[in-house]
């Protein structure tokens, strides 16, 4: 093994072990919860006239377990916890979607023009290994749209946490 891996792992390790010792793990939301497939009978249908938006958050081995801000139309919502999910009901417009981020990149923001009855679901991904001198941890956050059937597989694997 590499230094380096030897290194991700050690520091992996002691985060979860951190973790634990603060009474969570990295996935302790997913863990303690039920999915969103799993509640899908308990969650009530937008209100006529609103679009629905999810915001899902993978919880992804390797890559970082920090939980950047998600915004819309540059106002502050929720944290996008690793393992988790959430959703926004929204009245018909146009928003922008942004989350923190070390670095600027292209693709980091999702720009939507919802209308009454849409049910969209994004993700919000992280890309450790776009380094970036100028930050440090680099960690790099994007929120993008993905396809029903992506959001569908992801709901049985990520913890709902209602409306944010």
């Amino acid at each position: 093994m590499t230094k380096r891996l030897l290194w991700r792992g050690a520091l992996f390790a002691l985060g979860v072990g951190m973790a634990v010792l603060a009474g969570s793990t990295p996935n302790s939301t997913a863990l303690a919860g039920a999915s969103v497939a799993q509640s899908a009978g308990q969650i009530a249908p937008p209100q006529p006239g609103l679009a629905r938006v999810w915001i899902i958050r993978q919880f992804q081995p390797g890559e970082t377990l920090r939980a950047p801000m998600v915004y819309i139309n540059e106002t502050p919502i929720a944290l996008a916890e690793p393992g988790t999910a959430f959703y926004r009901d929204l009245p018909p417009g146009a928003y922008r979607f942004t989350v923190d981020s070390c670095t600027r990149d292209t693709g980091q923001a999702t720009d939507l023009s919802l209308t009454p009855g849409m049910d969209v679901p994004l993700e919000v991904q992280s890309l450790e290994s776009f380094v970036s001198p100028d930050c440090q941890p680099p960690t790099n956050f994007y929120v993008r749209q993905i396809s029903p059937r992506w959001a569908q597989m992801y709901f049985n694997q990520v913890a709902y946490l209602g409306s944010r």
